[in-house]
């Protein structure tokens, strides 16, 4: 399953738009033979898809993440009232999505608009997920993170932000088990090393292409998507939203059907004889 990619607007028309496309593409992609073109498999389509085009690449497979975490730098500094964010289903699945959605058969809720905020301290940020993922309180044996740069960092001060972030929130959450689902190009050997190594918990890390999207769900029975990985927040305009129970359950399944997951879920009391 290739990336797809949804554009938010927020001021251009469709004629500015596509200017804004081959400015990004001759400005960041060309030179490694990659291009972002818009793709349309509905007639009455309004929506904005795009997909990374790799047919002419010219460097490593494994430096696109790298890539496209500067494309999505570029638009943050260039084009700030646009988002480009990934779709991390198949395209079939998100339209059928999108028409359940139309028809009210069911309601993704939307829970929280997160405003770009540069200042926002990583307790902040930290007690947003909380609040989120523990509204029933129960007891979390196994949290699900999928998120294709959980692990990723630039330097050595975003190694230690990342290392900080990841570590407090599952001090705050408090999980039993861990399981991480990511794109091994965009993990940073110290992050993941630095987590997977910590006390108190069971933590596996799983490697796949195919997630885009960021999803936590806990205990396989309610969960979230961010509109962006955890160091994002506050950099730009973006989401947390409830998902329901029909999709958490798609996920789940899926995840048995790729082999990310046991087929039961994680319960500590059953470690503890």
């Amino acid at each position: 399953m290739g990336a797809h990619y949804r554009l938010v607007r927020r001021v251009y028309d469709e004629t500015e738009i596509e200017k804004i496309i081959d400015d990004i593409n001759n400005n960041v992609l060309h030179e490694y033979g990659l291009l972002i073109k818009r793709v349309k498999l509905q007639s009455n389509d309004d929506d904005f898809i795009y997909t990374l085009d790799k047919s002419e690449i010219k460097c490593d497979t494994s430096e696109i993440g790298r890539i496209v975490l500067d494309m999505n730098e570029y638009i943050v500094k260039q084009y700030p009232t646009i988002e480009l964010n990934q779709i991390g289903l198949p395209l079939e699945s998100y339209y059928s999505t999108q028409e359940k959605v139309n028809t009210g058969e069911y309601e993704l809720l939307l829970e929280d608009i997160l405003l770009g905020n540069k200042s926002m301290k990583a307790s902040e940020k930290i007690e947003k997920i909380h609040t989120h993922l523990n509204k029933t309180e129960d007891a979390i044996e196994e949290l699900i993170i999928t998120d294709p740069y959980i692990f990723a960092a630039r330097d050595s001060a975003q190694i230690e932000e990342q290392l900080d972030l990841l570590t407090n929130i599952l001090e705050r959450l408090k999980p039993s088990k861990i399981i991480f689902i990511t794109n091994h190009y965009n993990a940073h050997e110290v992050v993941k090393g630095g987590i997977v190594t910590l006390k108190n918990y069971s933590i596996e890390v799983k490697y796949s292409t195919e997630w885009h999207d960021r999803f936590w769900i806990k205990n396989r029975s309610e969960g979230i998507i961010m509109g962006t990985s955890l160091n994002g927040i506050g950099s730009k305009i973006t989401s947390i939203t409830k998902l329901n129970d029909e999709d958490v359950n798609l996920l789940i399944n899926y995840m048995k059907k790729k082999r990310l997951i046991s087929r039961e879920i994680y319960k500590k009391s059953l470690y503890l004889k």
